[in-house]
């Protein structure tokens, strides 16, 4: 995706058992990529380090890149997600028990300036 701005959702009403889908977005050099999650529906992880249906977002334009945040509940859903860079790489993966999940939708857009970003 090489729009400044955008939409990103999983497939349909309810997403897929084993689904991976992978996004890259890229956008004019001199500016950054900003996530924001409009809805949030996947099923509670019970573990702090996932290994269920989860979200993970990296600093580049692929999973070699610095992964800057996962996310596979709610307790680490963020209002904002930035990159230091044009590129950022989303990939989700599901497990093989979705348990009627809608998914998400997340819009990205191009911002200006430097951002400060912590590695997970």
């Amino acid at each position: 995706m090489n729009r400044p701005s955008g939409v990103l959702t999983t497939k349909g009403t309810y997403y897929n058992y084993n689904e991976r889908c992978r996004w890259t977005i890229e956008i004019d050099k001199r500016k950054r990529v900003r996530l924001h999650f409009t809805s949030f529906d996947i099923p509670n992880c019970n573990y702090d380090t996932c290994g269920c249906d989860q979200v993970d977002i990296y600093d580049g334009s692929d999973a070699t890149a610095p992964r800057i945040h996962y996310i596979c509940s709610q307790k680490f859903l963020v209002e904002n997600i930035t990159s230091s860079a044009n590129t950022m790489f989303i990939e989700f993966v599901s497990d093989n028990d979705n348990y009627g999940s809608r998914g998400f939708e997340i819009h990205y857009s191009s911002v200006e300036g430097k951002t400060h970003i912590k590695l997970y």
